[in-house]
Protein backbone atom coordinates (compact mmCIF):
# COMPACT_ATOMS: atom_id res chain seq x y z
CA UNK A 1 0.00 0.00 0.00
CA UNK A 2 1.06 3.43 -0.64
CA UNK A 3 -0.04 6.67 -0.24
CA UNK A 4 -1.67 7.28 -4.00
CA UNK A 5 -3.29 3.37 -3.55
CA UNK A 6 -2.20 -0.12 -3.62
CA UNK A 7 0.37 -2.16 -5.93
CA UNK A 8 -0.99 -5.73 -6.40
CA UNK A 9 1.07 -7.88 -9.04
CA UNK A 10 3.15 -5.16 -9.97
CA UNK A 11 0.56 -2.56 -10.78
CA UNK A 12 -0.46 0.59 -9.33
CA UNK A 13 -4.90 0.78 -8.26
CA UNK A 14 -5.78 4.06 -6.64
CA UNK A 15 -7.95 1.93 -4.48
CA UNK A 16 -7.95 -1.13 -2.48
CA UNK A 17 -11.78 -1.90 -4.52
CA UNK A 18 -9.61 -1.75 -7.77
CA UNK A 19 -6.69 -3.91 -6.67
CA UNK A 20 -9.41 -6.39 -5.13
CA UNK A 21 -11.01 -6.15 -8.48
CA UNK A 22 -8.05 -7.54 -10.49
CA UNK A 23 -6.93 -10.44 -7.40
CA UNK A 24 -10.90 -11.94 -8.45
CA UNK A 25 -10.03 -11.95 -11.51
CA UNK A 26 -7.04 -14.03 -10.81
CA UNK A 27 -8.60 -16.06 -8.45
CA UNK A 28 -11.21 -16.92 -11.32
CA UNK A 29 -14.53 -14.53 -9.50
CA UNK A 30 -16.55 -13.56 -11.80
CA UNK A 31 -17.99 -10.47 -9.87
CA UNK A 32 -16.48 -6.45 -11.59
CA UNK A 33 -16.90 -4.85 -8.40
CA UNK A 34 -15.54 -5.68 -4.60
CA UNK A 35 -15.58 -3.41 -1.33
CA UNK A 36 -11.45 -3.26 -1.35
CA UNK A 37 -12.39 -3.36 2.71
CA UNK A 38 -14.04 -6.23 2.87
CA UNK A 39 -11.85 -8.65 -0.14
CA UNK A 40 -8.92 -8.14 1.87
CA UNK A 41 -10.09 -8.62 5.12
CA UNK A 42 -9.78 -5.27 6.45
CA UNK A 43 -13.49 -5.23 7.63
CA UNK A 44 -16.20 -7.52 7.51
CA UNK A 45 -19.27 -6.54 5.54
CA UNK A 46 -22.18 -4.70 7.11
CA UNK A 47 -24.94 -6.83 8.01
CA UNK A 48 -28.17 -5.26 7.60
CA UNK A 49 -30.25 -5.00 10.91
CA UNK A 50 -33.88 -6.90 9.78
CA UNK A 51 -36.73 -6.91 11.99
CA UNK A 52 -36.88 -11.10 13.04
CA UNK A 53 -40.18 -11.49 11.13
CA UNK A 54 -39.19 -9.83 8.30
CA UNK A 55 -36.44 -12.62 8.54
CA UNK A 56 -38.33 -15.69 8.79
CA UNK A 57 -40.64 -14.44 6.32
CA UNK A 58 -37.81 -14.16 4.06
CA UNK A 59 -36.57 -17.64 5.08
CA UNK A 60 -40.26 -19.04 4.45
CA UNK A 61 -40.52 -17.90 0.95
CA UNK A 62 -37.51 -19.56 0.11
CA UNK A 63 -38.42 -22.77 1.79
CA UNK A 64 -42.13 -22.60 0.06
CA UNK A 65 -39.91 -22.51 -3.10
CA UNK A 66 -37.86 -25.16 -2.05
CA UNK A 67 -40.76 -27.36 -0.60
CA UNK A 68 -42.80 -26.78 -4.06
CA UNK A 69 -40.00 -27.56 -5.80
CA UNK A 70 -39.33 -31.15 -4.01
CA UNK A 71 -43.12 -31.76 -4.03
CA UNK A 72 -43.92 -31.31 -7.96
CA UNK A 73 -40.28 -31.90 -9.69
CA UNK A 74 -40.61 -35.34 -9.50
CA UNK A 75 -42.74 -37.87 -11.24
CA UNK A 76 -41.57 -40.52 -8.88
CA UNK A 77 -43.98 -41.17 -6.63
CA UNK A 78 -42.08 -42.79 -3.80
CA UNK A 79 -39.66 -39.27 -4.27
CA UNK A 80 -43.04 -37.40 -3.47
CA UNK A 81 -44.03 -39.59 -0.90
CA UNK A 82 -40.61 -38.76 1.25
CA UNK A 83 -40.77 -34.95 0.12
CA UNK A 84 -44.18 -35.00 1.48
CA UNK A 85 -43.25 -36.86 4.95
CA UNK A 86 -40.52 -34.56 5.07
CA UNK A 87 -42.50 -31.22 5.00
CA UNK A 88 -45.35 -32.86 7.35
CA UNK A 89 -42.44 -33.43 9.99
CA UNK A 90 -41.27 -29.74 9.61
CA UNK A 91 -45.31 -28.16 9.44
CA UNK A 92 -45.83 -30.24 12.84
CA UNK A 93 -43.04 -28.94 14.41
CA UNK A 94 -43.85 -25.82 13.51
CA UNK A 95 -47.23 -26.10 15.26
CA UNK A 96 -45.16 -27.32 18.40
CA UNK A 97 -42.95 -24.06 18.21
CA UNK A 98 -46.33 -21.59 18.25
CA UNK A 99 -48.53 -23.89 21.25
Amino acid sequence: MTKDGVTYKGKHYTSLSGAAVAAAEDLGLNSRSHNGFVFWGLSKPPRAKKDRAERLQTIFERYATAAKDALGASTDEDHRKKARSVVERHAEGLRKLIA
